[in-house]
């Protein structure tokens, strides 16, 4: 026990000076405020900054059924879509980027570049003859409406015709939704 405390106080005598000595160093200031340029020199390194700088890197393989697969690949030029056959150790274009850029171009009457394409997914079909692609997003569905007579309007006055029927109001502060008393929304 003495053992532990005499090696206890040596330790204290060793680290406390030299901490002491640290602390009184004229070198050693606090450490400075950030400024808005400290900021700006950070964000060029961020990787939305440094993605575009790096090709042929962070491919993302999409399987096939057959022992095949594609990925898109940044080079400098654009994007390429490769295609690999590892049972045939082969490596090709998924298909003829030039020619889908021409037809795409006289389709939707504008230009599009072999290495621009407008999509980044794509699937081939069954029979691997063609492939299936989204340029934008298709505008939202409309809503389904059941056309079947209804007996009341969801929010609103009761029906006029029954006699002593309270009126019906909403919450203060929010506006009513009345739908037509003919119409109702499928699974209301």
């Amino acid at each position: 026990m003495r053992a532990r405390a005499v090696v206890l106080t040596a330790l204290v005598a060793i680290v406390l000076p030299s901490t002491a000595a640290r602390a009184q160093q004229p070198g050693t200031a606090a450490p400075r405020a950030l400024t808005a340029a400290d900021y700006a020199r950070a964000e060029r390194f961020m990787s939305y900054n440094t993605t575009p700088l790096v090709f042929r890197a962070g491919i993302r393989p999409t399987a096939l059924p057959d022992d095949r697969f594609w990925y898109r690949n940044a080079i400098p030029e654009g994007i390429e879509f490769v295609l690999v056959d590892a049972a045939r150790r082969t490596r090709a274009r998924a298909f003829d980027q030039g020619k889908l850029a021409a037809a795409l171009s006289r389709a939707a009457d504008t230009t599009y570049d072999a290495l621009h394409l407008p999509f980044t997914q794509f699937e081939f079909s069954p029979d691997a003859r063609a492939i299936t692609f989204d340029i934008g997003s298709p505008p939202p569905p409309l809503p389904s409406l059941d056309v079947r007579p209804r007996r009341r309007a969801m929010y609103g006055s009761a029906p006029a015709s029954r006699p002593g029927a309270r009126q019906r109001r909403g919450r203060p502060g929010r506006q009513a939704r009345c739908l037509h008393p003919r119409l109702q929304p499928l699974g209301a």
